[in-house]
């Protein structure tokens, strides 16, 4: 085993390390057993076929008592249910296995948590930084008070499951390999996960030695009971909050004598993708109407007798919140009930993110399971407010204010725009599934901050989240203008006024807006589908002649895949080779993503090849596919028409002519040319984009 980038030693390190000159991990007594999953010839050592589970079996054949996984992926919808998150509550369950996974570093946006960390029964965690570290790791010394990482993955699961779980440091000084510097400080939810299984080691230890329960559901349970929450996080930003190893032992000295019972609740969800979810989870202006029914399904060690399942057990139920109404009692035999959740309507009037809980606490007092609740109510664009959302907020130093925005139904394009006073602040857009509409930020680095502005086509309407995050590196706490507008203006192509002659349509759905316009020929496009056998590796050449690379600024590759194939993968990265196989760029993709090979002036002419690698989780299917769009940029897009600012009232069509008799001649044999047809404000500020290839 040869950890040939350091991220593994350094993992291994904070949970196991021990040195005679001060390096001292977690648990330094540990025995670690060193699976690699990851190929370093692929894109960001992405794991190969399988690799996970087989590294994990192999952990399990090998007597491990913990798993630490410093991994993930982004998920689609399915988070939760893909092939990796229920192998690991699988060997969770059957085998006992404690299960320690990084949340992910796709933050500060809902919805970010990656998969395995999914898993219902692994213990997920988020990336603490404490305002010491923050001032003497790295002289962040205006950071006041305890934060969460900027980059750490926040929950809720898309079906309302409580995700992350766990709270711990996400900043480390451990080991590297030695023929690099021996020793770093890297940060990431990668650094919490080790420092969870580094306690997780310690408190198993102690109750082996003092003959405490050492069974996953009870050591998993003691955790969660003796954990710190902090008040200035949310439940979704730190499940039941910061390890406390110490806390935990005198929490499994307490359980010494209680059956272990694992409880996995289903509520019926309109967003979860099969109508049942693990929370509460609603996102939108108006409320369910109905009730929500949350059954609660108890599970037992194999070895629990009969008598002792079918045991009655009284649970209170107390709500977080005094807007989430439930019964006060609730009772369990062996087998599932039910209890009823209702959410006051007072709380559509209220605009925000709501993070809260229902919690069932045993005759003993201790906390027995945690129904979350997520409610996320936007600010809504419409007619009374010219579908424009203006507000100020005040940002303090490192952290995340988050905005929601109902952008309405019919929707084509979304301006943003953020004016500090002063202090830097970067945003970024997501739709309503928590992916990456467009980043806001201020490329010069100016200070203080220039203006930023955004735009950004959208396909659906929906309740968007814009974060607005200001720096850790800030010198004061910044006061932030933000503006929101939607647009609906829809362009269709018409009927040809002669040859090779036609008008654009152009319908203004929404408020009164000056637009001009501009007709530019982009470039070449040509859409394929990629179907690939088993789990072999997609090869798709392309080339570049010497007049490409004074004509191009850029190739491009959009790969589109289902969620189901998805949910299959533990990773989807892509190479692109140059002429000689030298490697010319790698990522990893998600269900959509671009690949893009820029820089062509410096490229050599020949034969290039784009490699996509299907990396399943389990035995592939016979054949998987992709939908392929290659796209060639010409470095000079030629203007075709432009017309100055016109007002398009609500309810207008305007017609904007085009004349396309000189640019019918392919740009390249085989592909269409492409035409963008680029509308903006008067100011000269883009309103939208619409391509179309013929």
């Amino acid at each position: 085993l040869f950890d040939d980038g350091g991220h593994g030693t350094h993992v291994a390190g904070i949970s196991a390390g021990y040195t005679k000159d001060g390096l001292v991990g977690v648990a330094p007594g540990a025995q670690v057993i060193g699976a690699k999953i990851g190929d370093s010839r692929l894109a960001g050592g992405s794991t190969t076929t399988a690799s996970m589970l087989m590294a994990i079996d192999y952990a399990v054949e090998k007597g491990a008592h913990i798993i630490n996984l410093s991994y993930g992926i982004r998920s689609g919808s399915n988070l939760g249910k893909s092939a990796i998150d229920s192998y690991v509550d699988k060997v969770a369950k059957e085998k006992g296995v404690l299960f320690s996974i990084s949340a992910g570093n796709e933050g500060p946006g809902l919805l970010t948590v990656g998969t395995p960390a999914g898993a219902e029964l692994a213990i997920s965690n988020a990336a603490y930084l404490s305002k010491e570290t923050a001032h003497d790791n790295y002289g962040y010394v205006n950071v006041s008070s305890d934060k969460l990482w900027y980059f750490s993955s926040v929950g809720p699961l898309f079906d309302g499951g409580l995700k992350p779980t766990l709270l711990a440091p996400g900043t480390a000084l451990s080991s590297i390999p030695p023929w690099d510097q021996g020793h770093a400080t890297y940060s990431g939810t990668s650094m919490a996960s080790p420092e969870v299984t580094g306690g997780l080691a310690l408190l198993l230890s102690a109750a082996q030695q003092s003959q405490l329960p050492t069974d996953r559901s009870t050591i998993t349970r003691a955790v969660y009971l003796s954990a710190k929450p902090l008040d200035s996080l949310m439940l979704i930003e730190q499940g039941h909050g910061l390890m406390n190893v110490p806390a935990a032992l005198e929490s499994l000295t307490e359980l010494k004598d209680e059956t272990p019972i694992d409880f996995s609740l289903s509520v019926n969800s309109s967003t979860s993708p099969n109508g049942r979810g693990k929370g509460i989870y609603v996102r939108g202006p108006k409320l369910p109407v109905n009730l929500f029914t949350v059954q609660v399904t108890p599970s037992f060690n194999p070895a629990t007798p009969v008598v002792e399942k079918n045991k009655v057990r009284v649970y209170r139920l107390e709500a977080s919140a005094d807007w989430i109404r439930t019964t006060s009692n609730f009772y369990l035999t062996g087998s599932t009930r039910l209890f009823r959740v209702d959410i006051s309507p007072e709380i559509e009037k209220r605009p925000g993110l709501y993070s809260e809980r229902v919690t069932a606490y045993d005759e003993s007092g201790k906390m027995a399971f945690v129904l979350p609740v997520t409610v996320v109510i936007p600010e809504t664009l419409d007619a009374r407010n010219d579908y424009r959302y203006q507000s100020t907020v005040d940002i303090p130093v490192g952290d995340t204010i988050r905005k929601f925005i109902n952008i309405p139904a019919g929707s084509t394009s979304v301006q943003v725009s953020i004016e500090s006073d002063g202090p830097m602040v970067w945003g970024q857009l997501l739709d309503a599934e928590g992916r990456l509409v467009t980043d806001i930020r201020d490329v010069d680095g100016a200070t203080p901050q220039n203006p930023v502005f955004a735009q950004a086509n959208v396909l659906k309407g929906g309740v968007y989240e814009l974060d607005l995050v200001a720096p850790l590196y800030n010198r004061s706490d910044a006061s932030v203008k933000v503006e929101v507008q939607a647009f609906s203006l829809k362009v269709s192509k018409g009927l040809p006024t002669g040859a090779n002659k036609f008008d654009f349509e152009v319908t203004n759905l929404f408020a009164p807006v000056k637009v001009s316009s501009s007709l530019v020929l982009q470039g070449s496009r040509e859409k394929t589908i990629v179907e690939v056998e088993k789990s072999s590796t997609a090869k798709i050449p392309f080339s570049l002649t010497e007049s490409d690379s004074k004509e191009l600024s850029e190739v491009s590759f959009t790969v589109r895949t289902s969620k189901e194939i998805y949910d299959l993968m533990t990773d989807y990265p892509y190479m692109v080779y140059g002429p000689n196989r030298e490697l010319i760029s790698q990522g990893g993709l998600e269900l959509d993503g671009t690949i893009s090979v820029s820089g062509l002036g410096d490229r050599k002419a020949g034969d290039y090849t784009l490699e996509v690698i299907g990396a399943f989780t389990k035995e592939a299917p016979e054949f998987w596919a992709f939908e392929l769009t290659e796209s060639r940029l010409i470095a000079k897009p030629v203007v075709v028409s432009r017309t100055s600012a016109q007002l398009i009232e609500s309810g207008q069509t305007v017609r904007i002519s085009a004349d396309l008799s000189e640019h019918q001649t392919p740009l390249r044999e085989g592909m269409d040319n492409c035409f963008n047809l680029e509308l903006s404000t008067r100011m000269n500020q883009k309103l939208q984009q619409n391509l179309f290839c013929e």
